[in-house]
């Protein structure tokens, strides 16, 4: 198995890549849109990604793609 399996990894993966909007999320993983919206949904809730005041999707840790 060569990359990320879940929708959850993939959507994780993709912030780190430098996705950091959901549309940029949809186009990174090919996910439909609501499949997206619920994953980050959990992901925000989770703790796992944090939304920027600028409404931009990072990883819990910060890293965010220039």
């Amino acid at each position: 198995q060569s990359g990320p399996a879940t929708n959850r990894d993939r959507v994780l993966h993709a912030v780190r890549d430098g996705a950091r909007t959901g549309q940029e999320i949809g186009v990174a993983t090919g996910l439909h849109k609501g499949t997206v919206s619920r994953t980050v949904t959990a992901l925000l809730t989770a703790g796992l990604l944090t939304r920027t005041a600028a409404g931009t999707l990072t990883t819990s840790t910060g890293e965010v793609s220039a």
